[in-house]
């Protein structure tokens, strides 16, 4: 929650430039660096801000080849950085979220613009809807099924078979699907009339192209 509260103030704040937001990220990355005893905090926040950093690609209209090139990159320093935890022993394991979590957003974002498929498109709409909801409710549920289990008298061994992984993670979207439907989107909508706001067209001016509205 505190990295929601967080996003939301600087957004209110002003727009996020790209300057802005490569600030934002060296600051939480120094900090989990060096402050051992917080470093979940600057973790949370430094994938807030990463997703941040690719929808301001979003909406700098990019050609297709310039963001396959990105990604291509992105993608190579991802697996080097990987290769280089692996052989350090860990010692360069925030680089390499932060870089492989990167590489994953843009290779997602080509193919979004490679795939030009309604269908495609509205199941990555469907599949963001459910990121909240999901990141929210996987941890009390899963305490939920260990606690039935036990009181069930059901062997806790079986929550480690493949199987039951798929059943709960089906579980968890579905019910995070109902979250949304019935929760979020209602409570968005309502906290963007309290606020003045409606939800925005895709950016198309030039101004609106170089910067994240809060």
């Amino acid at each position: 929650m505190l990295a929601y509260a967080v996003f939301w103030i600087l957004a209110r704040k002003g727009p996020f430039t790209a300057l802005r937001l490569c600030k934002i990220m060296a600051v939480l990355i120094i900090a989990k660096m060096t402050l051992p005893w917080i470093k979940d905090i600057p973790s949370c926040q430094i994938y807030f801000f990463i997703g941040g950093a690719v929808y301001l690609l979003i909406t700098q209209g990019w050609a297709v080849n310039r963001l396959v090139h990105a990604t291509g990159m992105a993608v190579l320093l991802a697996a080097t950085a990987v290769l280089g935890n692996t052989l350090t022993e860990g010692k360069i394991h925030t680089i390499t979220l932060i870089l492989v979590t990167a590489a994953l957003l843009l290779s997602f974002l080509a193919l979004g613009k490679i795939i030009k498929s309604p269908r495609v498109s509205g199941c990555f709409c469907s599949l963001g809807n459910l990121t909240y909801s999901s990141y929210m409710i996987h941890f009390p549920l899963q305490i939920f099924v260990i606690l039935a289990l036990e009181r069930l008298g059901i062997n806790p061994e079986i929550y480690s078979h493949w199987a039951t992984a798929v059943g709960f993670l089906l579980f968890l979207f579905l019910l995070s699907h109902a979250s949304y439907v019935f929760f979020e989107h209602p409570v968005q909508n309502w906290l963007r009339s309290r606020l003045g706001r409606t939800m925005a067209p895709h950016p198309t001016g030039p101004d609106s192209s170089r910067a994240i509205a809060p």
